[in-house]
């Protein structure tokens, strides 16, 4: 079947389960502000299964579920990132939950066939001048 940790296609490219099959967590942490790192790797790694530490920047914050699919933290604050990193390496059933709820979110937001409906959407609405699918209407 197509999609991310089954080797399918995932918006941005292919997956390989192999890469990441001894991490226990992918760290995206850029420690000097205003720097935004590879969002890429951190789909790449979440559709493997894996929670990821990121940095509170950019598209990091549509990827990462704050305490469900991993962890953000503010950048240059290492202490967070140690602590993160240790929770995970010492709670293997958080890791876990973190690792499924991560592929999860990934198959929902990332895959091709579930992302582009919603651009069509958002899209058809902009056009027709209606509000965007997910706002308030007013």
């Amino acid at each position: 079947p197509a999609g991310p940790g089954a080797g399918g296609q995932w918006s941005g490219g292919r997956c390989h389960r192999a890469h990441f099959r001894h991490h226990a967590a992918a760290v995206q942490h850029d420690v000097a502000a205003g720097r935004q790192g590879a969002t890429c790797a951190l789909v790449e790694a979440a559709s493997q299964g894996l929670p990821v530490i990121a940095t509170r920047t950019g598209a990091h914050e549509l990827i990462v579920a704050e305490g469900e699919t991993g962890f953000l933290d503010d950048a240059g604050d290492v202490r967070a990132l140690g602590g993160h990193l240790r929770r995970l390496l010492d709670d293997r059933d958080l890791r876990d939950r973190m690792a499924t709820a991560a592929l999860q979110r990934v198959r929902e937001r990332f895959v091709f066939e579930n992302l582009m409906p919603r651009v069509e959407a958002t899209l058809a609405a902009i056009a027709a001048g209606r509000p965007l699918p997910g706002e308030p209407v007013p």
